[in-house]
C-alpha cells in the first residue's frame, strides 16, 4: 500500500527553483525529506543547515547558534532553557537549578551480634 499524498504549495526563491531544476531536483522529493529531517533534529528550521550538536543542554545549530530542543537535566530532571548552565556535579552532567551536592546514600548494614 502506497502512503497517501496531497499537494502542498510552497514560495521559494527562484534562484533555489532555477538551482534545483539545474541540478535535477525533485522539488516534491526535496520538501517531503527536509520536512522530516526537520522533525528529528537533522536539519535546522532557521538557517536549514545541518550542523547541529546534541549537547548535555539539548539541540544546538552551531551555524546560526539557535537551540532546537531543550533536554531535562538528568539528575534534577528540571528544563533547561535559553539561560541554564551545565555544570559539573561530582562528576556528573547537572545544571544551575541542581543543588551543590548530589544526595548522598548511606548504606547501614547490620550484621550477626551473637549474645
Amino acid at each position: 500500500m502506497t502512503e497517501p499524498k496531497c499537494l502542498v504549495n510552497c514560495t521559494i526563491p527562484v534562484k533555489l527553483r532555477d538551482f534545483l531544476k539545474e541540478k535535477g531536483i525533485n522539488r516534491s522529493e526535496l520538501f517531503r525529506k527536509a520536512a522530516l529531517r526537520m522533525t528529528e533534529g537533522e536539519i535546522c528550521p532557521y538557517c536549514y543547515n545541518t550542523n547541529i550538536d546534541d549537547v548535555p543542554k539539548g539541540l544546538i545549530c552551531r551555524d546560526c547558534d539557535k537551540w532546537l530542543k531543550f533536554n531535562s537535566c538528568p539528575l534534577c530532571k528540571a528544563n533547561h532553557n535559553l539561560m541554564s548552565g551545565v555544570r559539573d556535579i561530582n562528576g556528573k552532567i547537572g545544571c544551575d537549578a541542581c543543588p551543590e551536592e548530589e544526595e548522598k546514600k548511606i548504606n547501614v548494614v547490620f550484621g550477626d551480634v551473637q549474645r
